[in-house]
């Protein structure tokens, strides 16, 4: 077993004439096993063969209180120093400290798993994890060695890529994956499991949608992705449940196809800046008016005019038994699952929609009408939308009764 961490040495003869300890390199410890016997090895980029001490009998004590945080100081005897470990996985370095301990009485650590050899350390084995990587030509994209399993930052441009390489999917720690100004038309299903991921770069691609998956309740991404890049490629919608991206921060979908927004946007309560201009958005949803925004821009869409939008007018003088049941369920917060309820009622409920007025749910009996609304309102910052410096965008919502309309001033 060889402990990959970071050892300084303090030689305590030195240090009592004022002499301070040697920086912490990056290096590896290990025990091994010559002739009767058993010796502590330290090994350095530097001294691949490593400094060798005797064991037993050697060691005057170990200072283990900070094992948990991976931290260790073994003091020997001859030479009278220090090696202070940190960095180390505590597992790994509880493994080697019993391992030294036991050696220093002259026990036998055969048969125990933590004997290595004396062979010289190797340079892949001691240096740094690899954390960042950028490719920006077809001549340098790693056909062959794949990509550092411990890489938290990836960027991947202008090498002409038609889809995501597999191996991508499987880099555990990665943070930032940047693919812009590549030629990427879909994304593969399984990009939701990438836990990690706090930063997506799509951008200057030919994407045309997102997978269904991307924002399902059970995607990884849901809790970790902060910030989305999709400008300039050819997405015309976003999926059905985007809202469950609870940790989004910034969304940047310009110069795309946009028609509308999905109307959970306004289940993004982390979102500040969301900048969608030059798509071809005629409408928002009402649920907009949840966000709070820090910078909106929305130039470039041909909005509609309110009152070129007539109202649809579907109220009913009683409502069912199933409407007022989705009623309860949403008001008291009631839970359900698939068990508890069928697929079509578990539909009928999350297809409902809160009256932009009263915030009534409706389900079967309401009026659909537009209104005019100011984005100022959600935002500290607004891109002017025209050359009228206006900031009034028609809003898509829902009313559950001709009181609530009529006390919108909806304009017809």
């Amino acid at each position: 077993m060889r402990l990959v961490c970071s050892v300084a040495s303090i030689n305590l003869e030195a240090a009592s004439r004022g002499f301070g300890a040697s920086k912490g390199v990056r290096s590896t410890l290990s025990v091994f096993k010559k002739e009767e016997n058993t010796f502590l090895m330290w090994c350095t980029t530097k001294n691949k063969h490593g400094s060798r001490y005797k064991l037993h009998n050697n060691v005057e004590k170990i200072f283990s209180r900070m094992l948990s945080e991976g931290k260790a100081t073994i003091r020997l005897k001859d030479p009278h120093l220090d090696l202070c470990v940190s960095g180390a996985n505590s597992i790994d370095l509880q493994r080697l400290v019993n391992a030294i301990k036991v050696a220093s009485t002259g026990q036998s650590l055969l048969g125990r798993g933590v004997l290595s050899s004396a062979e010289p350390v190797q340079n892949r084995v001691i240096q740094k994890p690899r954390t960042k990587l950028m490719v920006n030509s077809k001549q340098r994209y790693p056909l062959l060695e794949g990509f550092p399993s411990t890489l938290e930052q990836l960027a991947v441009e202008h090498c002409s890529l038609l889809k995501l390489d597999s191996r991508m999917l499987k880099l555990r720690h990665l943070k930032i994956l940047n693919l812009s100004n590549n030629k990427i038309k879909t994304l593969p299903d399984s990009i939701a499991e990438m836990q990690s991921l706090v930063e997506i770069n799509l951008e200057n691609n030919d994407l045309s949608e997102l997978p269904n998956t991307f924002s399902m309740p059970n995607s990884k991404l849901c809790s970790s992705l902060r910030c989305l890049k999709l400008n300039t490629n050819q997405i015309k919608c976003l999926p059905l449940d985007f809202g469950n991206l609870c940790e989004l921060y910034q969304l940047h979908i310009r110069s795309n196809k946009l028609k509308l927004l999905p109307q959970c946007i306004g289940g993004l309560q982390k979102l500040k800046v969301f900048l969608a201009s030059d798509n071809l958005l005629r409408i928002l949803p009402a649920s907009i008016k949840c966000l709070s925004l820090e910078q909106i821009d929305l130039s470039g869409n041909d909005f509609l005019k309110v009152g070129s939008i007539p109202p649809l007018f579907r109220l009913k003088d009683v409502s069912s038994l199933q409407d007022l049941a989705a009623r309860v369920i949403i008001k008291k917060r009631l839970p359900y699952d698939k068990e508890s309820l069928t697929h079509f009622c578990r539909e009928f409920i999350e297809g409902g929609r809160c009256c932009w007025r009263c915030s009534l749910y409706c389900f079967e009996s309401y009026i659909r009408t537009a209104i005019s609304f100011n984005i100022a309102n959600i935002t500290h910052t607004v891109v002017r939308m025209d050359n009228e410096q206006a900031v009034e965008v028609p809003i898509d919502c829902i009313m559950c009764s001709l009181r609530c309309y009529q006390g919108s001033r909806l304009a017809i």
